[in-house]
């Protein structure tokens, strides 16, 4: 028995699929800009030196990093 190919043309295709396949790049677009703006945000906030300090003056975190 042939395999039976699908009467779904391109255009079909297109009218059919089109704003489901859009909203779902528009949500991942969505997506990838706010992972990188909390990446951003992160990086804003975080010590970027690698050396570490000779003694803590408390537990936990002490205000915000201080650029010399």
């Amino acid at each position: 028995m042939p395999a039976t190919t699908s009467a779904l043309t391109r255009d079909r295709a297109m009218d059919l699929y089109f704003m489901e396949h859009r909203a779902k790049l528009i949500d991942l677009a969505a997506f990838l800009d706010r992972l990188d703006r909390a990446r951003r945000v992160l990086e804003l906030f975080s010590d970027p030196t690698t050396e570490p300090i000779a003694k803590a003056p408390m537990k936990g975190a002490l205000g915000t990093y201080q650029k010399s």
